[in-house]
């Protein structure tokens, strides 16, 4: 490329390089300095480490440029938020990980800027089998490194952790949907009837319809519940009513 690197610039992200996904990160980082700095021919360590920020700095500052650049209002940086709570799952050490979703399941209102991240190299659009098109984050490193978003999911923190564990007995159910016991009982139902009130549109249909499920199977139970109890009182009542007029009969 015709380009001059300074002394100690090739050696400084390569020793920065510690995570599963350095590879990709110093790509972009790479990248991200030749676009900004090598119409100079010359791409020196201050840049790299001061105006780039490093690996991790790259890409919260590509992350903050793209917000800037899109100036959003209040509800559009909510359907942003509502977006990336689709993409992400909770590990088991607490951290955050990539996860694929279909782009008609993410709202609408943030398609437009999730297409602008998408240009920004941010996200990763790609396809299933059937030709659904899916978005997924590029670098896992976003969680880590770009503070808007890791104070977004700190906040969604119980919601996604219960949306998770909620999908893997939901999904257990829909292969086997006549198992009563598959269906969630007590508290839980109270639980997920709250967050399909609030949130129903992230729960997607598997987990709606085995929310659904439960509710009405819980119905169903508290009403034969009530059946019987209305039956042995009746009988009670009515055994009652016999031992007495016996009674009366006796004397």
């Amino acid at each position: 490329a015709g380009l001059e690197l300074e002394d100690g610039l090739v050696e400084a992200p390569a020793h920065d390089t510690g995570s599963p996904d350095a590879l990709p990160l110093l790509a972009f980082t790479l990248n991200r300095l030749w676009r900004e700095f090598g119409d100079d021919r010359r791409i020196t360590l201050d840049e790299y480490r001061e105006r780039v920020g490093g690996l991790a700095g790259a890409i919260r500052h590509e992350a903050e440029a793209v917000l800037a650049a899109l100036a959003l209002a209040p509800e559009a940086l909510d359907a942003l938020r509502h977006a990336f709570r689709q993409l992400v799952r909770v590990e088991p050490e607490g951290g955050y990980t990539r996860r694929a979703a279909r782009w008609q399941d993410l709202p609408v209102a943030a398609h437009p800027l999730l297409e602008a991240f998408v240009a920004a190299r941010l996200l990763v659009s790609g396809q299933e089998e059937g030709g659904a098109r899916t978005l997924e984050v590029a670098h896992e490193a976003l969680f880590r490194a770009w503070e808007v978003l890791r104070r977004w999911l700190d906040e969604d923190r119980v919601f996604l952790l219960w949306r998770q564990h909620a999908l893997s007995a939901a999904e257990a159910w829909q292969h086997t949907p006549a198992d009563a016991g598959l269906l969630l009982s007590g508290g839980p139902i109270a639980e997920a009837q709250r967050w399909r009130n609030e949130r129903g549109d992230e729960l997607g249909e598997a987990l709606r319809s085995h929310v659904d499920a439960s509710a009405a199977a819980a119905r169903r139970a508290r009403l034969r519940k009530l059946g019987a109890r209305g039956g042995i009182a009746a009988l009670v009542l009515g055994s009652a009513a016999l031992g007495a007029g016996f009674w009366q009969q006796q004397r």
